[in-house]
């Protein structure tokens, strides 16, 4: 027979389905709280993303349009059109202009203009490759810009511009994505391949008109090509290099 003693220890199923309620009332809230801050964390994460891509994408089309105005004055030089001095600068201007703008503008988050400091910038090889990239080009600009002004005259310095030319397009075949979450990694790397074939091939075509090897339509190639780099930075885009 049960005792007083054993029935205060007996606990009711009213008062089971209590203690379930308190132990819902209590975990609830918790989880609801900790679902939303996973959700804000995503969106706030995407949202960034979101503006790296938009940020990669805008730097290609500025890119792109200055290689179209590079392929357009390179056009002038091989028809023999001998333009006003101030637009014949215009070659080496655009590169110097570009370079710079790489420079201070190539990624959003690094510096000068974003929150991380130098230091912290240069140990991601994405931003390094590209502020490595900027150098390469702003000196490409400064030497032809020299060489038409006449202040540097020695064909070492030609054949500086066409090394220096050839490495940049060979770091543009190699570059690294790694570290950008943004990046759909592998569609990145074939439209910058693309894009550095382009560039090496325009390089290649540049000597051959240089030394006059090649002549007449066959010269002809040469903007072309350029042309074609400037057509494909301008249409670049994110999700047209994916793989899906």
């Amino acid at each position: 027979m049960a005792t007083p003693e054993n029935i205060d220890n007996l606990e009711h199923p009213s008062r089971r389905c209590l203690h379930w309620f308190h132990l819902g009332s209590v975990l609830l809230p918790v989880l609801v709280f900790l679902c939303a801050g996973t959700a804000i964390g995503q969106e706030s994460q995407q949202e960034a993303h979101r503006e790296a891509r938009a940020w990669l994408e805008f730097n290609h089309h500025v890119g792109g349009i200055v290689v179209l105005v590079l392929a357009g004055l390179t056009w002038l030089e091989v028809l023999g059109i001998r333009p006003a001095g101030v637009v014949r600068l215009g070659w080496p201007s655009c590169l110097i202009l570009i370079g710079i703008y790489n420079m201070i503008l190539s990624d959003r988050f690094a510096w000068p203009i974003g929150p991380s400091g130098l230091v912290e910038s240069l140990s991601n090889p994405e931003v390094l490759q590209h502020k490595v990239l900027a150098v390469m080009v702003l000196t490409l600009g400064l030497i032809d810009l020299l060489r038409r002004l006449e202040l540097v005259t020695h064909t070492a310095w030609l054949y500086l511009f066409y090394g220096l030319a050839m490495l940049t397009g060979g770091i543009l075949l190699g570059h690294d994505f790694g570290a950008a979450p943004h990046a759909h990694t592998h569609g990145l790397a074939v439209s910058h391949v693309l894009m550095g074939l382009s560039a090496l091939l325009a390089l290649v075509l540049k000597v051959l008109v240089d030394h006059r090897i090649i002549l007449g339509r066959l010269a002809h190639l040469y903007p072309l090509v350029l042309a074609g780099l400037g057509a494909q930075l301008l249409l670049f885009t994110e999700s047209s290099a994916m793989v899906r």
